[in-house]
């Protein structure tokens, strides 16, 4: 990692531009299937059979 990059691997740093720390985006989208209970009226309704792998 560069150091002064803004990059950090810790999950549970908080993040303020995504207002929340991967750890708990993780947990939004595996409850939701988004990154917050409050973005789901903005996604397609099908879009986790459209990106599945």
């Amino acid at each position: 990692m560069l150091l002064g990059s803004g990059w950090n691997r810790n999950s549970r740093f908080y993040s303020s531009p995504n207002r929340m720390t991967l750890t708990q985006s993780r947990k939004n989208f595996s409850e939701f299937g988004a990154m917050s209970e409050s973005a789901l009226p903005l996604l397609d309704r099908d879009r986790l059979e459209m990106y599945s792998k």
